[in-house]
């Protein structure tokens, strides 16, 4: 495995770490490869059996200056480490890639329910999956759209709609296809899926975790359960599906709302956060 060291950077400006693998490898370089930063997407003990917590937690004392892209990440920052973000930023959304798709014909006689599917206990699937067997007890014509790696497609029931590995273009007719989308994670740093989803027309129901509650207005532009809320989720979905001028109302306001998180204002962000160094 290459190392990051002197030898593969030039005289920079900046050197930024963005994980807690390259967190050391930054610590060590020169003054020369630029002003360090370490820009903290998670606080990466969560997947305790992939990653020794020790040595990931040691990492964020290594680098004096640390950038998050959410509150939350901030606040965990701060309440484990004592540590305090000197920039903060918010990601956007790349509305040359994700739109909704004109060329996309949405079968109105279905609706369709999208969710990423990832196999990390801390992604929800297994909740969403719940979710979803219970609202197809009460609305039998309901579609579950998923997408993901190949290690879960075998787990995705028969009856789902699975796309593997689709590509941004793939990715915007997919929720371009759909009427919500449903995200139900127990952990994000920032959970992006549900902000591609609205920049696309889906009304979105999510599990209160990562940045979601900093870019989302309860009842205004989502819908919202606390984490594990099963029966929760199940409710608002349904609850959607009975009142589509309400599911159409969220989901104007939320692509609205959306269009101010654009890639243009998130780079002008993070520069910003750069020269706070």
């Amino acid at each position: 495995m290459r190392y990051l060291t002197d030898d593969y950077l030039p005289v920079s400006d900046y050197v930024v770490a963005t994980n807690w693998k390259t967190a050391s490898w930054v610590s060590a370089l020169d003054n020369s490869r630029g002003k360090k930063s370490y820009l903290v997407f998670d606080i990466e003990t969560w997947d305790r059996g992939r990653f020794p917590v020790e040595e990931v937690e040691k990492t964020y004392h290594l680098i004096p200056h640390l950038i998050t892209y959410s509150d939350f990440v901030a606040e965990e920052l701060q309440a484990r480490f004592n540590r305090r973000a000197s920039g903060r930023f918010t990601l956007g959304v790349n509305t040359e890639r994700f739109y909704p798709d004109p060329n996309v014909k949405k079968d109105e006689s279905q609706i369709r329910v999208c969710m990423m599917m990832r196999l990390q206990p801390h992604k929800g699937m297994i909740d969403g999956l719940k979710v979803f067997e219970r609202i197809r007890q009460w609305r039998p014509n309901i579609c579950l759209v998923g997408f993901g790696s190949r290690e879960v497609e075998h787990l995705a029931p028969p009856h789902v709609e699975f796309h593997l590995f689709p590509s941004d273009d793939e990715l915007r007719r997919i929720y371009s296809s759909c009427d919500i989308f449903l995200t139900s994670s127990k952990r994000e740093g920032f959970n992006l899926p549900p902000m591609e989803a609205m920049a696309c027309g889906c009304a979105v129901v999510a599990t209160r975790t990562g940045a979601i509650p900093e870019f989302a207005i309860q009842n205004e532009t989502i819908l919202m359960r606390e984490v594990g809320d099963i029966e929760g989720l199940s409710k608002d979905i349904i609850s959607l599906i009975d009142h589509p001028h309400e599911m159409k109302r969220i989901a104007n306001n939320s692509h609205q709302a959306i269009k101010a998180y654009s890639w243009d204002n998130s780079a002008r962000l993070f520069e910003g956060a750069l020269q706070n160094v």
